[in-house]
């Protein structure tokens, strides 16, 4: 069953202290410790902050319906804030929790993105930028991943990552399609930081701009580079009668105009289309708030 407005608003009354806390401490540097002596990854933590994520957009949700936007955009940028600091230095467990954790954020912000106003979105684009730059990429996660293996686990440790080795495999994925999640993230938080300059610009302007370059400098500093392609050309823009897209050329490396992807970008550089936004996020119904604005 459906709880509740009440019910919410009484529930995360509970958790308002604990939110406020980790919301300061979020803004420090932090970084993961590792256990080189464990065998386990820390699997429960990271559950854990899974939910803690949640709990901040939960809280950003029931402020928007208390008419307090400014807590709700800190609430969602605290879920991303979090999400990168609960990654940084840690596995790739934590890497892919965090990338969980920070898309929980990315979500609530680009649906409600028309709710804030323009300095709130400049502000929000300028973090997640400097967020998202700051970010590690697979390697890093990778070879601390490798060096956990072969310290906690002995002799059948770096057994398995020989044989591993051998075949461009983990237990789930192969090496190529991690490194294409991260560069995916990158993409993600790149062109969520373009859209709420987007949103910045539509208010000021009534209108959607002829191409990124008219967002600087007033809504973006420069436009994002696009992370899939190795021209290091910005990030896409393509402004049609009644709508645009934004978006990265994704592992195929071809420009295909904006159009939707053929299947789940998880898999495969053949995946054939671009990566916007929603597609990205998992949810294509998000598109048409962009439509006849």
């Amino acid at each position: 069953d459906t709880a509740s407005k009440s019910k919410v608003a009484a529930a995360l009354a509970n958790v308002e202290t604990s939110l406020e806390s980790l919301d300061g401490l979020i803004q420090q540097p932090c970084h993961v410790i590792v256990d080189y002596e464990s065998d386990e990854p820390s699997v429960d933590r990271a559950m854990h902050f899974r939910a803690t994520a949640r709990a901040f957009t939960a809280s950003g949700r029931q402020a928007l319906l208390d008419g307090d936007s400014e807590k709700a955009l800190n609430r969602f940028l605290d879920a991303i804030r979090f999400g990168y600091a609960t990654r940084r230095r840690g596995l790739l467990v934590d890497g892919l929790v965090g990338m969980g954790s920070a898309a929980e954020g990315a979500y609530r912000l680009y649906e409600h993105r028309a709710g804030f106003s323009v300095p709130q979105c400049i502000r929000s684009s300028q973090e997640i930028l400097e967020l998202s730059d700051a970010g590690e990429d697979y390697a890093a996660f990778r070879e601390r991943d490798r060096h956990w293996v072969r310290t906690a686990m002995g002799w059948h440790g770096r057994l398995t990552q020989a044989l591993g080795d051998l075949s461009d495999a983990s237990l789930l994925f192969t090496d190529s399609q991690y490194e294409q999640m991260f560069l995916q993230e990158r993409a993600l938080m790149r062109l969520l930081a373009v859209e709420l300059a987007l949103a910045a610009y539509h208010d000021e302007h009534g209108r959607w701009p002829e191409s990124l370059n008219q967002l600087v400098p007033r809504c973006l500093a420069t436009v994002p580079l696009d992370p899939f392609d190795a021209q290091q050309a910005q990030l896409r823009y393509k402004l049609m009668e009644d709508r645009y897209v934004a978006y990265s050329i994704a592992a195929n490396r071809i420009d295909e105009g904006g159009a939707e992807p053929s299947e789940s970008p998880l898999f495969g550089a053949s995946m054939q289309g671009d990566l916007s936004l929603p597609a990205l996020l998992g949810d294509e119904s998000l598109e048409s708030e962009t439509a006849g604005n």
